[in-house]
C-alpha cells in the first residue's frame, strides 16, 4: 500500500495539474487536464507503464463508483459521462517525446477498450501549432 501510494505521488509530481472541476450544463463533472504542463521526459524515465495505467484505472474507477453517483444524485438524472478540458497551455516541443507519447496512447487505448463512452464533450483549448499538426 504505502509503495503505491510512492508512486501515485511521484506520478503527480509530474503531471500538471488534473481534477474534478464543478459541473457542466448537464451536471456532468468537468474533467481539467493541464497537459501543457506535465513533465513528460521525467514520467516516462521514472514511471513504469504498468504503474501509470494502474493509477489510471484507479481514478476511472473512483469517478465511476464515485463522483458519477454523487453528480446522479445531485442531478435528479443519471450522469454516467463527463466533459474534458484538456488544457495545452505551455505545451512545447519538449513534450514530444516518444517515451512519454508510448505511455500517454497506453493511456488513450486503454481508455477506448475498457471506458468507451464515457467522453460527453471534449475541449482542447490553448493548443499549440504543433500539437494541431500532430492531432491530424
Amino acid at each position: 500500500m504505502l509503495k503505491r501510494v510512492m508512486v501515485y505521488q511521484k506520478i503527480y509530481g509530474y503531471f500538471g495539474g488534473n481534477s474534478v472541476h464543478k459541473t457542466d450544463k448537464e451536471g456532468r463533472g468537468i474533467y481539467i487536464e493541464r497537459a501543457g504542463y506535465h513533465d513528460s521526459k521525467r514520467l516516462a524515465k521514472y514511471v513504469k507503464q504498468e504503474e501509470l495505467t494502474n493509477w489510471h484505472i484507479r481514478c476511472q474507477e473512483f469517478s465511476h463508483r464515485v463522483i458519477m453517483p454523487e453528480l446522479s444524485r445531485r442531478a435528479g438524472k443519471i450522469i454516467d459521462k463527463e466533459t474534458v478540458i484538456f488544457d495545452c497551455e505551455g505545451m512545447g516541443f519538449h513534450q514530444l517525446h516518444l517515451p512519454s507519447l508510448t505511455l500517454y496512447r497506453a493511456i488513450a487505448e486503454l481508455d477506448q477498450k475498457y471506458y468507451p463512452g464515457r467522453l460527453g464533450k471534449l475541449f482542447v483549448v490553448n493548443a499549440p501549432f504543433i500539437f494541431v499538426k500532430i492531432w491530424r
